[in-house]
Order: structure tokens, then C-alpha cells, then sequence
């Protein structure tokens, strides 16, 4: 855990999650959006395939069927084909238009609306084929073999539960007229679809989980590169305006100086933001120095960042310290062992000891 503290500790700044949407870094599931766009087409076909079927059917058999022609000219020809792709078009276009909408829908819900220019630009190295075999054995898409193999085994059981509770249907189609042959085949394939959707939802919304799981982790920056970007940061007047005036609306808060003196700051994600600070000469037990929620955990965040203070997420014991403890309140011994611990970790990723605090 030390290794990780001294790595990459600290939870991503908003600064850097805003970088990494320039970038079109999203957390998104290609799994989610594949079968949200499956269980909408079913559902588009279920709305609307009766009338579609029969528009068509109708434009086909006025085309085609019927008395013959009389005249079978190349310019005849055109224009009924032109005529029949065209009633064709005006039937399905309405339902492409709605299964087009679901894609899109199911990739923005996840990731937001962002336009990224620079994935529109061409990427040569996607043509390098020593690349290409790289990335066919990264560990990304080793860990994607368990998913899709727990995937096909959860199509092939649903598919087969499905197909046996109808298996007296399905024996005894072979004496059914072929009007009620078709249909038959169309509800079953169309349920035992729906069926299998349904239940690939389930393992998109864990692949969903699992790309923001690593996303998150991939955000995760060093104290070093906390250190790189408020520097860079620095000469940017409005965000240094914004800052100022936020702790100058925080300026009656007691804890608020303390933040740069403490050795961490326990953080919950970006809600909640405890300052504790321990000296074993002069204290029995870490004290918190400042904590906040909302806007005063930004500060606590933006003031423990600029004085290079370490930031380590553990959201119930933030969660805890922030609702139980006064500023200047010693950690109870509830919590003792687990402030202990991570005070433990910080020192040693610093290369100091617990004596040194």
C-alpha cells in the first residue's frame, strides 16, 4: 500500500479530469452500449415492425404483383424501382432514425456530451502491426477473457432456458400453416432475444463498473504531478482568483491555516476533506485541523495541494472523522487504528517515520 501512496495517491483534481475529457478519455463500456442498443431495437421492432412489415409488403406486391406490365422499357423499369425504394425508404427510415437515436443515446449517457477533435485526426500507429499484436496481449484485453467467456456462457443458458419452455411449440410447428410457421419463429426468436438482452444487461452494467473502476485509477496522480500542475496552474488569473476568494469565504473557519501544517488530508472523492496532523512529542493521538464538505473540502483540497500535502481518498473514514470529530478534536479510538495506519503509510511513502512527523 506504501508503494501506491508514494505512486500514485491521490485522487485526480478537477483540472485533470477536464484534461482527460479533451482528450476523449471517457470511462464508458462498449458491452453497455451494444446491448442497450439491442434491447432498443427489439423494443423499436416491437413498437413499430407490424406496420413496417406491412408498408413494405404493401409497396413490394403493388410493385411486383398484379397484372402484368405491358410495357417493360428501361425507363419503366426505373422509375417502378424508383418508386418501390422509395415507399421502402419512407417505412424503415422512421425506424433506423429511432435505433440510430438509442446508439447514440447509450454512448452519451455515459460519457456526457464532448466533442474531441483530436480523435478525428488519423492515428498511423494504429497501422503498425507490432502495435496492433501489443495491444491483442495487453492486460486490458486479457482481463476481458473471463467477461466474455461468463458472456457466452450466460447467452447459451438463457437462450437454451428460453427455447425449452417453449419446446411443444416448437415440436409441433412442422403442421402449422406457413402464415402461422412464420410468426411463430418471429415471437420466439424475438423473446428469446429480448430474454438473452436482458440478461446481458446485467454483465454490461459490471463492465460498465469495471472501466470506471480503471479509469478512476488511471486518473490517480503522484504528488509530484500534483505539485507539476498547480505550478502550472499558477499563472492562470482566473483560477487563481477563484481560489483566493473562496479561502477569503472560508477565512473565519479556525482550521483553515492549519491545512499546510497538516500531514494529510483524508478525502471522500471530492465531498468531504479532513485535515489531521500528528506530532508524537506533543500529542497522544492525531488531531483533525480543519475539515469541510461541499466547496470547503475544495479548499481543504486546493490548500493541501499547493503546500504539498499528501491527499488520500478513504471515504468512510472521512465520512466519519468529518461528522464525529471537532476541528482541533483528537481522532477517537475507534478511529485511532486507522488513522494510525494511514499516517503510517504517508510518513513512509515520504521517507520519514512515525518519529519524524
Amino acid at each position: 500500500m506504501a508503494e501506491h501512496l508514494g505512486d500514485k495517491s491521490h485522487a485526480p483534481t478537477p483540472h485533470r479530469r477536464q484534461q482527460a475529457r479533451e482528450q476523449g478519455q471517457f470511462a464508458r463500456s462498449q458491452e453497455l452500449a451494444a446491448t442497450v442498443l439491442l434491447l432498443g431495437g427489439l423494443l423499436t421492432l416491437w413498437m413499430l415492425g407490424q406496420p413496417v412489415v406491412s408498408l413494405v409488403t404493401g409497396a413490394f406486391s403493388k410493385q411486383l404483383g398484379g397484372e402484368p406490365w405491358l410495357v417493360a422499357d428501361l425507363p419503366f423499369v426505373l422509375r417502378a424501382w424508383n418508386q418501390t425504394i422509395a415507399a421502402v425508404a419512407v417505412a424503415l427510415l422512421p425506424l433506423l432514425g429511432l435505433v440510430l437515436l438509442i446508439g447514440v443515446a447509450s454512448h452519451v449517457l455515459q460519457v456526457g456530451f464532448q466533442f474531441s477533435p483530436t480523435k478525428l485526426l488519423p492515428d498511423w500507429s494504429r497501422l503498425d502491426p507490432i502495435s496492433g499484436l501489443r495491444r491483442m496481449g495487453s492486460m486490458s484485453n486479457l482481463q476481458r477473457i473471463p467477461l466474455g467467456l461468463l458472456k457466452l456462457a450466460m447467452v447459451g443458458a438463457v437462450a437454451y432456458y428460453s427455447l425449452h419452455s417453449r419446446r411443444n411449440e416448437i415440436m409441433g410447428c412442422g403442421q402449422l400453416p406457413i402464415e402461422s410457421l412464420v410468426a411463430l419463429v418471429a415471437n420466439v426468436l424475438f423473446w428469446t432475444a429480448l430474454e438473452v438482452g436482458f440478461a446481458l444487461l446485467a454483465l454490461a452494467g459490471l463492465d460498465y463498473a469495471l472501466a470506471r473502476w480503471r479509469h478512476e485509477r488511471d486518473l490517480r496522480m503522484t504528488t509530484q504531478e500534483l505539485r507539476e500542475e498547480m505550478k502550472n496552474l499558477q499563472g492562470d488569473p482566473a483560477l487563481a482568483a477563484r481560489r483566493k476568494a473562496m479561502q477569503r469565504s472560508w477565512g473565519q473557519n479556525p482550521g483553515a491555516a492549519s491545512v499546510a501544517e497538516s500531514d494529510a488530508v483524508i478525502t471522500d472523492g471530492e465531498r468531504a476533506a479532513v485535515a489531521v496532523r500528528y506530532d508524537p512529542a506533543t500529542m497522544t493521538a492525531p488531531i483533525v485541523v480543519a475539515k469541510g464538505a461541499g466547496r470547503f473540502a475544495t479548499i481543504i483540497r486546493e490548500l493541501a495541494t499547493e503546500n504539498g500535502v499528501p491527499l488520500v481518498e478513504r471515504a468512510p473514514l472521512a465520512q466519519r472523522l468529518n461528522k464525529d470529530v471537532a476541528i482541533n478534536g483528537a481522532v477517537p479510538q475507534a478511529l485511532y487504528a486507522d488513522v494510525a495506519k494511514l499516517l503510517a503509510e504517508v510518513f513512509q511513502a515520504a521517507g520519514k517515520t512515525v518519529a519524524d512527523g
